[in-house]
């Protein structure tokens, strides 16, 4: 599994380069008021995964119902408890923050209000990404595509929010407007998916695609992990380059519209 996750990520390289340029843009400071309205939702469109991992669960908890499951109790029990384990913190489950909470707090910073939360301001290119996800991990019938997606999520999620924390850092120094504590507070989204957090949901991630294979019998190399992976990361960074480069197509598809096979 390693092996094959490092050389499908190393033949993905172009696509990290282009996330990264779209941040580099952003924090440049080159977006006006509606431009960072639209980078920020769209942004959220791409990140906000609890919910739908969180309706995997439940889909691996339903095959209970069938008269064979195909995974063994003591194996679903361990996957679902992996699972678990990366959204946690998202789900604010200890006490802590809900992350979407820290979001909103971030983007309204920099968006000086919440306006940036209507849907006008999705782009065509971030709602096509989060559909094509959340259909990969809900409704696709195999199982086993929802844990690649979610692996390969997690992994791009540690690698983003690393390379931008010292860009919105400095971004904060050179932005006019209100500084000190609530300008600090504002990227409290970004630090707390730093450091060992995105580590251990990337490893929670693997474990529980270990416990599946384990239970099944599959095994990753069995499917199109590379078209997987590069898909993923394709469709991420058409997104993230529309909202910096001003190529915006504003959404013509409802967000919650149920996409077909």
């Amino acid at each position: 599994m390693q092996g094959a996750l490092e050389k499908t990520l190393s033949q993905c390289a172009p696509h990290f380069e282009r996330i990264e340029s779209a941040f580099e843009y952003l924090t440049a400071d080159r977006l006006d008021n509606d431009g960072l309205r639209y980078f920020f939702n769209s942004w959220s469109q791409t990140n906000n995964s609890a919910a739908t991992l969180s309706g995997y669960c439940n889909r691996l908890s339903r095959t209970v119902q069938r008269q064979e499951p195909i995974i063994e109790p003591k194996d679903l029990f361990k996957i679902i408890y992996h699972l678990h384990r990366v959204t946690d913190e998202d789900l604010g489950v200890g006490g802590g923050i809900i992350h979407y909470d820290l979001f909103y707090r971030m983007a309204s910073f920099f968006c000086e209000g919440d306006a940036w939360l209507s849907r006008r301001y999705t782009s065509q290119a971030a709602s096509d990404f989060r559909l094509w996800k959340e259909h990969t991990v809900m409704r696709e019938p195999d199982l086993m595509y929802g844990l690649l997606v979610t692996v390969i999520h997690e992994l791009a999620t540690h690698g983003e929010v690393e390379f931008i924390r010292p860009l919105f850092e400095k971004w904060l120094t050179t932005r006019p407007g209100p500084q000190g504590k609530k300008a600090r507070d504002s990227l409290a989204w970004i630090r707390v998916h730093c450091g060992g957090t995105e580590k251990d949901h990337f490893y929670h991630a693997l474990q529980a695609l270990e416990f599946y294979c384990k239970s099944t019998g599959k095994e990753p190399g069995q499917y199109p992990m590379r078209e997987l992976f590069e898909n993923y990361l394709k469709m991420k960074a058409v997104a993230m380059e529309s909202v910096s480069t001003g190529q915006i197509q504003p959404i013509i598809k409802d967000l919650t519209a149920v996409t077909q096979p």
